[in-house]
């Protein structure tokens, strides 16, 4: 569960654990938390962040909210966890002068005595918390890498979606590609007319590019750097990468690496998906013939 000052950043903890494979949901009223999580058990989901603080208005009530999450531990057998954002005084008012945005308590009052009515509120909640992170001084960054080492051993994989695509450079660069890895320098399968009509896909293409030397070494070098640069990406937030394979057409020598490539990370425990830009309109072209 997730608490703490207005503008201390809740809303952004709520989006990085999202990043990291969490269900969210944002302002809760505590009457509904035990219907939410029933739900939750229902649906087999285990990583839950539900937001929970003083927008709530009158359906806010810090103490109401301690009991409902004890009482949900001991009936669900879930592990709870608080966590309690907080931030000085002064960075608020400062973040909230930036932004122009009403802080929720000072609707009819100054902006100090709005924060000091919420963190009076807010008090049993911080008390009650299993963590507390200030964000007075932490960038977006730094708040990231503090949720990361918080709720992320578990799940640092599953915050980076790989996505490896094969693809031919007669049809352009795919344009979301952030690597781009050429395979046009193996023996090409389309020259042989027994693999010509045949895809990457297939058992016997696949053992034509696959055993070659060159392609060995490739795959070693390719998955090598691949696997070393994952961890960093996560590190620095990323959650999504895409690796583009490209061949001429985007029917064979690309289709054959990107599934192999793509097997490789995902046998390290990365969630991996795995397209063929390609290869059907380019297999289009000789079933027709």
């Amino acid at each position: 569960m997730l608490t703490g000052m207005s503008g201390a950043g809740k809303t952004t903890a709520l989006r990085l654990l999202e990043d990291m494979g969490y269900f969210c949901v944002d302002n809760l009223p505590w009457q509904l938390l035990d219907a939410f999580v029933e739900l939750c058990q229902a649906s087999s989901m285990r990583r839950v962040a539900i937001g929970v603080d003083s927008r709530g208005g009158s359906f806010f009530d810090a103490n109401r909210v301690i009991e409902a999450m004890h009482s949900m531990g001991r009936e669900s057998g879930m592990t709870m966890e608080l966590v309690y954002m907080d931030c000085a005084e002064e960075a608020l008012i400062a973040r909230y002068k930036e932004t122009r945005r009403d802080h929720p308590m000072a609707k009819d009052r100054p902006l100090q005595s709005g924060i000091a009515l919420e963190r009076e509120l807010l008090l049993p909640l911080k008390e009650a918390a299993t963590h507390i992170i200030d964000t007075t001084s932490l960038s977006v960054r730094q708040l990231r890498q503090t949720i990361n080492q918080l709720f992320g051993e578990e799940t640092a994989s599953l915050g980076l979606r790989v996505e490896v695509v094969s693809f031919g450079f007669k049809r352009g660069l795919p344009r979301d590609a952030d690597m781009v890895f050429d395979v046009r320098f193996l023996p090409n399968p389309f020259y042989e007319a027994s693999l010509r009509r045949l895809t990457g896909r297939d058992p016997a293409v696949r053992a034509y590019v696959l055993e070659k030397p060159e392609t060995q070494k490739f795959l070693e070098q390719v998955t090598g750097l691949l696997l070393s640069l994952l961890p960093q990406f996560i590190q620095e937030g990323k959650n999504r990468l895409m690796i583009a394979v490209g061949c001429t057409g985007g029917m064979h020598r690309s289709v054959a690496l990107a599934d192999e490539i793509g097997r490789r990370i995902m046998e390290k425990g990365y969630r991996v998906d795995i397209a063929h830009r390609d290869m059907l309109e380019e297999r289009s072209r000789y079933t027709m013939e």
